[in-house]
């Protein structure tokens, strides 16, 4: 069985460890304008790291995640940085 993939556009070393931790789980590092087409055409994909702040491309990958079942994690720089609306639904 093939492992589950995180995907994230960040190359921060310490997402990189987080991900080694992850037991069943691959962490692959895309571009950013590479990240909308992997969710669409890669399976294994479960999760995506998002630590852009860039709203056109959250609003892309929320997109296209919801779509595929594929759950989105959006991290931010700080504690102090402010909430991004996602257009996260509940059901």
């Amino acid at each position: 069985m093939a492992p589950s993939i995180l995907l994230t556009e960040s190359e921060n070393p310490e997402v990189a460890e987080a991900g080694r931790l992850l037991d069943g789980w691959r962490l692959e590092v895309r571009p950013p304008d590479r990240l909308v087409d992997a969710i669409d055409r890669e399976a294994e994909i479960r999760a995506v790291l998002l630590m852009s702040g860039d709203p056109s491309l959250l609003r892309a990958v929320m997109e296209v995640a919801e779509r595929r079942g594929v759950a989105v994690v959006v991290g931010c720089a700080d504690d102090a940085a402010p909430p991004r609306a996602g257009g996260v639904k509940e059901n």
